[in-house]
């Protein structure tokens, strides 16, 4: 039998000032640098560059066209309904490949913003682990004073928080 949890686990995200100004003028959040740096990357650097090509907006349009085809079609000829769904999902998935690649080809080629998420995959991932696995709580504690601890005690038990320090 399993022992119960007596206090469900706070897991916090510490972000220092310089983290959370890079994260903002990326527009993404902690956990998303975390789950995908080059895509965050490569998104923000797209949104700059207004390249929708890149957009998923710009896939679901295209998904929508696809079924309006595929439901002519199949208006047409009911036997052609099942290969053109086929083809539609065939087709999204190579152009869904193609996005990952330009974003990924987005973020090789801008130096100074790859210079930035260094900074933010050393701070948010450090040894390719999540923060909070690797630094102690005390790190931040003796880097920035009593705030810290006011921080940490505001928070819920058992919650999965990114708490800026001021």
């Amino acid at each position: 039998m399993t022992q119960p949890v007596v206090w469900p686990r706070l897991s916090v995200t510490w972000l220092e000032p310089n983290v959370a100004r890079l994260l903002r003028r990326l527009g993404a959040t902690a956990a998303e640098v975390q789950a995908d740096p080059a895509g965050v990357l490569g998104r923000a650097l797209a949104a700059e560059r207004g390249l929708s090509a890149t957009s998923q907006e710009r896939l679901r349009d295209l998904s929508q066209q696809w079924e309006a085809l595929g439901a002519e079609l199949a208006a047409l000829d009911p036997t052609l309904q099942r290969s053109s769904e086929r083809a539609r999902r065939s087709a999204l998935r190579h152009f869904s490949a193609l996005q990952t690649r330009a974003l990924a080809a987005l973020a090789r080629e801008e130096d100074t913003r790859t210079g930035q998420l260094r900074r933010l995959t050393t701070h948010l991932l450090p040894h390719g682990h999540p923060q909070e696995r690797e630094l102690s709580f005390m790190t931040y504690l003796l880097k920035h004073g009593p705030v810290v601890l006011a921080l940490l005690l505001t928070q819920e038990a058992g919650a999965r928080v990114e708490v800026e320090i001021p």
